[in-house]
């Protein structure tokens, strides 16, 4: 593996993305809110079919830089393409990725509180501790009474 010094950053011999999700930003960062991409069409514009793993890294790298850059949220249509979320949509989202974050935050838990302490260093123990009582220390979050927000 090779290792060149490119803009300050590391490059370990993959093929860059940026040219593509450049080209990505160009056609799309006008779009407005709403507005439905194609899978056809953004395999046109950067030169790769669908099923190949070079078009999920450029288009993962393009919507995570539409929302750095411009705020934008890119959501899947299945079997479709992608779509620039509504402000409903945008909830959606972050609703779902909470549900998935729970999911990996409980299983995380059962993991670090079915691991036995028998051969943990005192640091791991306390670590093991930590991460298993994070899903009782949300639940507690959850049900203590949040403050008014003033209007």
């Amino acid at each position: 593996m090779s290792e060149n010094k490119s803009n300050g950053k590391l490059f370990f011999g993959g093929v860059p993305t940026t040219a593509e999700v450049n080209l990505l930003h160009d056609r799309y960062d006008d779009a407005p809110v709403g507005t439905i991409i194609t899978y056809e069409d953004v395999s046109d514009i950067i030169k790769t079919h669908k099923g190949d793993s070079r078009f999920w890294t450029v288009t993962d790298r393009w919507r995570k830089s539409s929302f750095k850059k411009n705020n934008v949220v890119i959501t899947c249509i299945p079997n479709v393409g992608f779509k620039l979320a509504t402000p409903d949509e945008r909830i959606q989202e972050a609703t779902s990725k909470v549900a998935r974050g729970r999911k990996s935050i409980q299983f995380a838990s059962v993991i670090a509180s079915t691991t036995g302490t028998r051969g943990l260093s005192e640091s791991n123990r306390r670590v093991r501790d930590h991460i298993a009582s994070i899903p009782s220390r949300l639940r507690l979050a959850e049900l203590t009474s949040p403050k008014a927000l003033d209007a």
